[in-house]
């Protein structure tokens, strides 16, 4: 019953969005969504979903992308409100450098205000104590994860869905 309200919603919109091409590819998509929704080869909502916006050469620095069915390709949107994310959880990666580190609270925090969650693996952060290029100490992965967990409690859609898990 569940998989068959959604299937028909998700179709129900492509129609009313101008997606499908005609009335018959709308009740293939139903069809194939139901099928592969009841043999579980895809789940909706799942905490791994990669940025799927960058296949489409898109760049995702902390902004909001959305499908433009006029243009049939993805869009830049200043506001997420009217056409949310399609997704609710994202999986980060960061390089070992401070420009990386610094977009990636950007994106984090943009991610946390349109209401959707993040994991970033910050493995590749140098550990503390570590020799910088430029001379000095590097301040470890910890030191910048205090940073995310505080931009994170301070969004109030990111606190209410507890949002910001670290590995």
């Amino acid at each position: 019953m569940l998989v068959g309200r959604v299937a028909e919603t998700i179709r129900d919109w492509g129609l009313k969005s101008g997606y499908f091409a005609s009335v018959e590819d709308a009740a293939i998509f139903h069809d194939e969504l139901t099928a592969m929704l009841l043999t579980q080869k895809v789940a909706f909502n799942s905490p791994c979903v990669q940025r799927w916006l960058r296949s489409s050469g898109a760049s995702f620095d902390g902004q909001n992308w959305h499908w433009d069915p006029s243009t049939g390709g993805v869009r830049y949107s200043a506001t997420g409100y009217k056409n949310p994310q399609c997704s609710a959880c994202f999986i980060n990666s960061v390089e070992d450098s401070l420009d990386s580190i610094l977009t990636l609270a950007k994106t984090e925090g943009m991610l946390f205000k349109w209401g959707s969650g993040t994991g970033t693996n910050l493995s590749t952060i140098r550990g503390s104590k570590e020799t910088l290029s430029g001379g000095g100490e590097a301040s470890g992965p910890l030191s910048f994860m205090r940073g995310f967990d505080a931009f994170a409690a301070s969004s109030s859609r990111a606190a209410r869905h507890g949002a910001q898990p670290r590995w």
